[in-house]
């Protein structure tokens, strides 16, 4: 299955759940400092 959202809505979803499947992320025009958020982030709920 593919969804499409936004950077602010992942980062929403990965404060409350831990994902229960792979998470492949495309990301198109993030800089470096919004990618270390994503990172950590999914680094807690690893």
């Amino acid at each position: 299955m593919k969804i499409k959202i936004t950077l602010e809505q992942l980062k929403r979803v990965l404060t409350t759940e831990k994902p229960k499947y792979p998470i492949t992320v495309v990301m198109k025009g993030i800089d470096k400092a919004e990618l270390e958020d994503v990172v950590k982030l999914l680094k807690k709920k690893g």
